[in-house]
């Protein structure tokens, strides 16, 4: 992500998650290079490498129950409950109390009960604890770690008022939101473009509360959108109105009902200019800027209307979009990923852009 000379974010390359910044730091990923300083499924040039193939991470064959990837830093969580990150610790995302790069996962510290959720934007990272507890660590420029300061942090912080309560939790490029037991949405860190949906441009350092929503079960923020899953399956979105799933788009500083989509909607995920959903049955839909073919849809015509993903009408148990990508889990574990292929992120060495879900390549266990 760069920033303008005036400090104002723009959109850039923290969603890319382009897997690695040089050739002798294959690491980023965790993965352990060869002999000849590469990766099954990878490869090095004088500037890049990358892996068109999944590769294992280092130290985490089994046991991983959550995974978040973005920028060039990654974050997992175990079944012990412990959370480790690895990769560009520029802002101290990584939590481990340094700044210092990793190539292999390091556990956040500071961190004592077990952590159930975690996720990472490329500058800030959080997590969840069994008891509730929202913790923020790294990059600070808008008061997206929610303490309220506009300090980074190399180790975990509490959240102001998030001390318990949290069941989810989602960080975009500088703002942050938490879905709250009573299935509240609160929101803090940077709102040019209203995607705190208090009603106001205004960033904030500390959460407030998103206004006009029924009872939430999840929620995804992004560069300059946000949207959220109520508990009886409907979609409510606000933010940039150029990304917005609405007949005429149009900013939005509060949330706004989508009706363009089924009313039984299981979950959301925003990326950078498109966003996807699943519904209760598995089928899976996406809208928004689509000149990669992150939207799955065979075209690379922009679409605020949410269309089925080709061949993902039904089985999807999971979606998660990115910069100018997606991919999803169907049933039995497969995965599927469409849109640009520049780096291997598809998992698939194929061409640039595909279009249309391509299955992963390499085994999955």
């Amino acid at each position: 992500m760069e920033e303008s000379s005036e400090g104002l974010p723009h959109r850039g390359c923290d969603h890319w998650h382009v897997p690695c910044a040089s050739a002798d730091q294959l690491r980023e990923l965790g993965v352990t290079p060869n002999s000849k300083g590469v990766h099954e499924g990878c490869s090095a040039t004088s500037n890049y490498s990358f892996c068109s193939a999944p590769a294992p991470v280092s130290g985490m064959a089994a046991g991983v129950v959550a995974v978040s990837a973005a920028g060039d830093d990654s974050c997992a969580v175990t079944t012990l409950g412990q959370g480790y990150c690895w990769g560009d610790n520029l802002y101290g995302q990584l939590g481990d109390g340094t700044t210092d790069n990793r190539s292999l996962p390091q556990p956040i510290s500071g961190v004592t009960k077990k952590i159930i959720a975690i996720s990472t934007s490329g500058g800030h990272s959080c997590a969840v604890t069994i008891s509730g507890g929202a913790y923020f660590w790294g990059r600070n420029l808008f008061g997206e770690l929610g303490d309220g300061t506009t300090v980074d942090r190399v180790s975990p912080v509490p959240v102001l008022g998030l001390s318990v309560g949290v069941v989810a939790i989602t960080t975009g490029d500088y703002d942050s939101c938490a879905v709250t037991t009573s299935g509240a949405a609160d929101c803090w860190g940077y709102n040019g473009y209203g995607q705190l949906g208090d009603g106001t441009q205004t960033d904030r350092q500390a959460p407030v509360r998103a206004s006009g929503l029924p009872p939430l079960s999840s929620i995804s923020t992004a560069y300059a959108n946000t949207c959220a899953v109520t508990r009886a399956g409907a979609i409510y979105c606000w933010g940039e109105g150029a990304n917005l799933p609405t007949p005429t788009p149009r900013d939005s500083w509060t949330p706004l009902l989508i009706s363009s989509l089924p009313p039984n909607m299981a979950s959301i995920s925003v990326g950078q200019d498109h966003g996807c959903a699943t519904t209760t049955a598995g089928a899976a839909y996406c809208w928004g800027n689509n000149w990669s073919g992150a939207l799955g849809d065979g075209t690379v015509s922009d679409s605020t209307k949410p269309g089925l993903v080709v061949g993902l009408s039904q089985g999807v148990e999971a979606v998660t979009a990115g910069a100018a990508h997606t991919c999803a889990i169907a049933s039995l574990g497969t995965g599927f990923c469409w849109g640009m292929n520049v780096f291997g992120q598809l998992g698939k060495d194929s061409q640039r852009v595909v279009t249309t879900p391509a299955a992963v390549s390499g085994p999955l266990p």
